[in-house]
């Protein structure tokens, strides 16, 4: 039976990390993996393998860097999700931009659908007030946090449009407030995570992801304009480049020997390298990738979200590939890792 996270307590979250370790022979990046299929298609129950050393694991580790190759070619080393001060600033963002977006719909563009099956754009809202609602107050080591999702998420669902954005407002203030007091070392310390085993840190780097990519569940289909780029942008990216692995070698299926590019041409421009030699791997170098895709940097992450139908992307120019042109297709078709 699928799990979701209204379902996931301290005991069902052990099982579903514990039930990952299969994934290793293929992929060595292990941080958003789908436990099983949720109609809702949200973020919060992802799973990662209890093998996985925070120690060693560059985007876990408090003083943590890793290395991305830009467009250009030239690598640079960007900070990772340990950093509290980041972390605390791009959910900032990330809660400031929902909030200005749900606060100017209309009746209608309440009920409308959005990119989440089964959802309407009510129902997104009605997901990351309950979220955080059930993470205000809590600490590493307390109940597992989704224990009263259940009942928040029933209290949330009942409110009309103007009193949930009212709700949203005052929980994401609160928890903004409440992020502002802790310390560097509570941020670093082990917590339960929606990936499994992690840092205090590590889950809130994952609520800027989640809330991100819910925004453009609402924008998009309703056609709202806003930016697609910026920190909060790059953050959300990083934990799609940090699945590249898994994406490469579970979804696309890449044979032992090959390489791929992916080249995201803006808002955010970053180029994702991977090479399968045993299993798929991220590299900071690829000389001469079998297949190149390029493609925005939105819709490169409306891809791998599971949000749109890649047939789209292709026949409307927005999603390309040179190189082996068999294999690129297939990969363009395959980029979804989460739902």
């Amino acid at each position: 039976m699928p799990l979701h996270e209204d379902d996931i307590g301290p005991t069902q979250l052990s099982e579903v990390v514990g039930d990952a370790a299969a994934d290793d022979a293929t992929s060595d990046d292990h941080h958003l993996r789908p436990v099983g299929q949720c109609t809702r298609r949200c973020f919060s129950h992802l799973r990662t393998p209890r093998s996985t050393c925070l120690s060693n694991d560059s985007r876990t580790s408090p003083v943590a860097q890793r290395s991305i190759d830009t467009p250009t070619g030239n690598s640079y080393i960007q900070s990772v999700t340990s950093n509290r001060n980041q972390i605390i600033d791009n959910l900032r963002r990330v809660f400031g931009s929902f909030g200005s977006v749900i606060e100017r719909l209309t009746e209608l563009q309440w009920q409308a659908p959005s990119l989440c099956p089964a959802w309407t754009v009510h129902g997104v809202v009605v997901h990351v007030t309950a979220i955080e609602a059930a993470l205000a107050g809590w600490r590493p080591g307390d109940e597992h946090p989704f224990a009263a999702l259940p009942t928040i998420n029933g209290e949330v669902a009942a409110l009309a449009p103007a009193a949930l954005a009212e709700r949203y407002r005052a929980v994401t203030s609160a928890r903004l407030a409440e992020l502002a007091t802790m310390t560097d070392d509570e941020f670093d310390s082990p917590s339960v995570t929606p990936v499994g085993p992690g840092t205090y840190g590590r889950f809130m780097a994952i609520r800027v992801f989640d809330v991100w990519v819910h925004e453009r569940d609402i924008r998009v289909p309703l056609g709202i304009d806003g930016a697609d780029d910026g920190p909060s942008a790059e953050m959300a990216l990083d934990e799609v480049h940090g699945s590249l692995g898994f994406i490469v070698g579970k979804k696309i299926g890449l044979a032992d020997g090959k390489g791929i590019a992916i080249e995201l041409t803006g808002p955010v421009h970053r180029r994702l390298l991977a090479k399968v030699e045993g299993r798929a791997t991220r590299v900071d170098e690829l000389p001469a990738p079998d297949i190149t895709l390029t493609t925005d940097s939105l819709t490169f992450m409306l891809l791998a979200c599971g949000r749109i139908d890649p047939e789209t992307a292709i026949a409307d120019g927005r999603i390309t590939w040179t190189g082996d042109s068999t294999l690129g297709a297939h990969a363009a078709r395959h980029l979804a890792f989460t739902m």
